[in-house]
């Protein structure tokens, strides 16, 4: 997250629940500045939609951090066609809705 209050609401919130094996860093989602394909999970919390996130830019760039067959999860307030917004450039496929959160695997090793 870019907000410096989000990166400590969900450190806190992840530590009260016990998670250990999860590290919560402040960055630009457009420009991580992460290793190629070092993340088996990305979740996407409120984030889609964002005028400053445009998807045409940031699920390409979620696909670079993302291992092959890693999964991108998504919840948002807003579906305008999410489905097929993220899968229209082909990094990465529909597999459902599951309690509010949108899934997807990636498929290709795109950028």
């Amino acid at each position: 997250d870019i907000h410096p209050h989000a990166i400590e609401e969900t450190s806190k919130k992840l530590e009260s629940n016990g998670f250990k094996n999860i590290n919560v860093e402040q960055g630009n989602a457009l420009n991580t500045m992460l290793p190629d394909e070092s993340f088996d999970s990305v979740l996407l919390f409120g984030v889609i939609p964002s005028p400053f996130l445009p998807l045409e830019k940031l699920i390409p760039e979620m696909s670079r951090i993302m291992q092959n067959g890693g999964c991108l999860s998504v919840w948002t307030l807003n579906n305008m066609n999410l489905p097929k917004s993220i899968t229209k450039g082909g990094q990465f496929e529909y597999t459902g809705k599951v309690e509010g959160v949108h899934k997807f695997i990636k498929t290709v090793n795109k950028q």
